[in-house]
């Protein structure tokens, strides 16, 4: 491996360390040691599973959309669409959209099919 190539491999385990310890530190209120100690754990479990392997790391906006549309409907009060649309930052018409698709969705998994949809 290129001296170049060894080098970016040390800088993303750092930052994987670093960040890992940043959110731990954070999110759980513990000491900077543990935090760290922590982020040196990930970073081994990532290592010995994946080390050597091509991995894509997704930007991951379709999970960031399907967290807010979540959001959006948690927060729903039957009359609140513009306030949501402020909130999350999308249109009134989004919205509704949200609260359509997961209502159908909660009510076909509740409510069986009359018809085998396998059959056709």
């Amino acid at each position: 491996m290129a001296a170049d190539a060894k080098q970016k491999v040390a800088n993303f385990l750092t930052d994987l360390i670093l960040y890992t310890s940043v959110v731990v530190k954070q999110e759980l209120g513990t000491d900077q040691n543990k935090a760290e100690e922590t982020g040196r754990k990930l970073a081994d479990v990532l290592r010995q599973n994946y080390g050597g392997a091509n991995v894509y790391v997704p930007k991951g906006t379709s999970l960031d959309a399907e967290l807010r549309n979540n959001a959006i409907f948690q927060d729903f009060r039957g009359n609140n669409h513009a306030e949501l649309a402020r909130k999350y930052g999308c249109t009134e018409q989004h919205v509704y959209n949200v609260i359509r698709v997961i209502t159908e969705a909660i009510r076909k998994s509740k409510q069986g099919s009359l018809f085998n949809d396998d059959e056709a």
